[in-house]
């Protein structure tokens, strides 16, 4: 490795493990390390030499921080100046932004009020569900769904109410803006990763479909959980013999 005017050091020219350039991109990807060799600055640099990674594009800072989480200094880096698409290196920066703003002791709260007084038992109004963001009423990986809203009847029930005279009222407007981030792919929505956005939020905002066949020639069954009313599917399926045709 030998270094540029830019003070960086480049590896010599060798087309053949790096894939084609960008239009108006160089050839060669752009290194640097630490004047003082961190320990893990040439095991950084073995990680991203060509071989298994030729094809693709590389590029990433690796930094030593101070005990004031400053850049003390960088150990490696590689093409960081290069556009990437993140992908799910992207949560690295969205959890540390997290952290550094609402801290780690940071918990969600659902508010549940009442618009009435509550008599003989009854609430005479409105049971008003308030959402701040919370992603996990409940995970989809819950087994049970519905175990969160059977501890909000608990807790009512604790408070001496048994029946609600008006409706239950869900408020999200914690959030403004779009339900969907800029630049998501449309097809994407398919994908339970890819839900909408809310500040009150149930299940991961998904729902699981299971398509069952039939008999040769009937439509397939099909089954929603949690079967909420918000999703409909319009059913033209058949079932086949799955031989494909001519």
């Amino acid at each position: 490795l030998q270094p540029d005017q830019s003070g960086y050091l480049e590896d010599p020219p060798s087309p053949s493990h790096y894939c084609s350039p960008l239009p108006g991109a160089a050839t060669q990807p752009r290194f640097s390390l630490a004047a003082a060799q961190h320990p893990l600055a040439n095991q950084l640099l073995l990680m991203t030499d060509p071989g298994e990674l030729a094809p693709a594009w590389v590029g990433f800072m690796a930094v030593e921080l101070d005990d004031s989480m400053d850049v003390d200094r960088v150990i490696y880096q590689r093409d960081p100046d290069r556009l990437f698409t993140p992908a799910s290196t992207m949560k690295l920066v969205t959890t540390a932004a997290a952290l550094e703003i609402l801290g780690p002791s940071f918990r969600f709260t659902t508010e549940i009020k009442g618009s009435g007084t509550i008599r003989d038992g009854v609430l005479m109004g409105d049971l008003v569900v308030v959402g701040s963001g919370d992603p996990t009423i409940p995970s989809f990986r819950n087994p049970d769904p519905y175990a969160v809203f059977r501890s909000w009847a608990e807790q009512l029930k604790s408070m001496g109410v048994t029946r609600i005279q008006g409706s239950v009222i869900g408020v999200d407007s914690a959030f403004s803006g779009h339900a969907l981030g800029p630049g998501w792919n449309w097809d994407d929505e398919s994908f339970w990763y890819a839900a909408q956005v809310s500040a009150l939020n149930f299940y991961d905002n998904c729902v699981h479909v299971t398509v069952k066949s039939g008999a040769n020639g009937q439509p397939v069954s099909w089954e929603i959980n949690p079967d909420n009313g918000y999703a409909r599917i319009a059913n033209s399926s058949a079932t086949t013999s799955g031989q494909p045709e001519e």
